[in-house]
């Protein structure tokens, strides 16, 4: 009997899935995020971990919903929406992008330096953090923090104006920074958002099962940041899918070189790794993220299973 009952579980809530990511794509996020919920409770109760496809979508309708919050003007709503999504996904750099966006359109500097530097920290090539951190210190009066900001980009990107940089930095240099951080924002005002949008329609591809069309998508937005460790992630995981793991590695690595502290790029090669039957290498980059998280259920349970010469697990964008 506790075996039938175990099958009619499964079922349940192989169900429950199904209508949640039938919700998610009808954007329908209470809905889906009801139904996801149910599923991450009930394999709390049962002390089982929750797969990482629902936390993907978990997450994602979260931060959807918080969205839709604030487009309708219900920013408490989107902030409660956004902090939901951060218990569940504390080292997700995009949702502290999004509660830094947020607080600073409300102009409270503080909560939006915060999450912004964290966000950096998380990902330090993440140039549209790096940008908002840069206007936001500009409207608070530090010009001469926005223009370190804007230069330290150059580092970090090869996509912006060059004629008007150059003429950003002569007036630095002429002691005027006013007329310096226009220029900067004028030279990098076009960088973040074609690339944000080429891995928003990537990722929507690539929920589609549409891998093919993400990959393309993605390797667009690479072309404007190589340096962007996000892609990177999501390329791996796109190869991955295509059970082309020795490409899914070398994005992964890339990603984690960029990134070094982006725990869910070390996730993603840890699984990456032992597809291809590198137990030892899954293994260190399982031991990566505990050191980063050293509560993080996934690479815990992975580790203990690696050494028991067990198999299993999956991918997260």
């Amino acid at each position: 009997m506790p075996y039938l009952k175990g099958i009619i579980d499964r079922y349940c809530l192989s169900q429950f899935l199904k209508l949640a990511l039938e919700a998610f794509r009808e954007k329908n996020f209470h809905q889906a995020i009801e139904s996801l919920e149910m599923i991450r409770q009930h394999d709390a109760a049962a002390d089982r971990r929750c797969s990482d496809v629902v936390l993907f979508y978990l997450v994602e309708a979260m931060m959807s919903q918080a969205q839709l919050h604030q487009k309708g003007g219900n920013y408490s709503g989107a902030v409660a929406a956004y902090r939901r999504a951060l218990k569940l996904a504390p080292k997700y750099a995009d949702i502290h992008l999004a509660l830094g966006k947020l607080y600073a359109g409300r102009h409270q500097a503080k909560p939006a330096l915060r999450h912004l530097g964290r966000a950096v920290a998380l990902n330090p090539n993440f140039i549209e953090a790096h940008l908002n951190i840069a206007h936001l210190r500009a409207e608070g009066g530090d010009l001469g923090g926005a223009i370190r900001n804007f230069r330290s980009l150059a580092k970090r990107t090869s996509y912006f104006r060059q004629d008007a940089y150059d003429r950003a930095v002569v007036a630095a240099a002429r002691g005027k920074p006013r007329e310096a951080v226009r220029l900067f924002s004028l030279a990098f005002s076009t960088a973040p958002d074609r690339c944000e949008s080429l891995c928003a329609m990537g990722r929507d591809a690539m929920r589609s099962g549409q891998v093919g069309d993400a990959l393309n998508l993605f390797r667009q937005a690479l072309r404007i940041r190589p340096k962007y460790a996000d892609i990177h992630n999501l390329m791996g995981v796109c190869h991955s899918h295509r059970g082309e793991m020795g490409k899914s590695v070398k994005h992964l690595l890339k990603a984690v070189s960029l990134a070094p502290n982006f725990t869910r790029a070390w996730l993603n090669l840890a699984y990456a790794h032992e597809q291809r039957g590198d137990a030892r290498a899954s293994l260190a980059a399982y031991r990566r993220v505990l050191k980063l998280d050293p509560k993080n259920a996934i690479a815990s349970a992975a580790a203990r299973r690696l050494q028991a010469g067990g198999r299993r697990g999956g991918m997260t964008a």
